[in-house]
């Protein structure tokens, strides 16, 4: 009986430990990120990742790294990686929304703002509002921004 209890509570504190040692290592990645060392944000941010695989926030994280560097299309990836792990918290929104901007990637950006405003996933009009303004406008359809701001949703920013 001791045995088996010693035997839980040794499993219990390695994975509590474990949970520390990967929330520390995002803790410095994003540290890392914030001083635009972005390499060694990237790198410490997989260790972390590589063992917590179901933490799609590490992924977002990497995300955000790829995309402050330029990296579009690595961004976009491993916000697949993200979604892949079910994560879709208001920081997954504004990195993909992020990165569909600056990819240029106009009209899949407004098809994605117009799907946020009618499932009531992401709750940041403010920003929905700044993405689709700049989508038409790089997409130079200003009578649809126009448009866009008669809507009840934006009343409060429009005065």
């Amino acid at each position: 009986m001791k045995k088996g209890i010693f035997a839980i509570a040794i499993l219990l504190s390695t994975c509590g430990w474990a949970q520390v040692n990967i929330d520390s290592l995002v803790k410095v990645a994003t540290e890392y990120a914030h001083n635009k060392w972005y390499n060694k944000a990237i790198e410490i941010a997989k260790v972390a990742f590589t063992n917590d695989p179901a933490r799609g926030d590490i992924a977002v994280l990497i995300a955000n790294v790829y995309s402050w560097q330029g990296d579009q299309q690595t961004a976009a990836d491993w916000l697949m990686k993200a979604q892949r792990t079910g994560y879709h918290a208001a920081d997954y929104w504004d990195s993909y929304l992020n990165v569909l901007l600056r990819q240029s990637n106009f009209r899949v950006l407004l098809n994605v703002c117009e799907e946020l405003e009618t499932t009531n996933v992401y709750n940041d009009s403010l920003n929905l509002l700044k993405k689709q303004l700049l989508a038409y406008e790089g997409l130079k359809m200003y009578q649809e921004a126009l448009d866009m701001l008669k809507r009840k949703r934006y009343e409060g920013f429009i005065s």
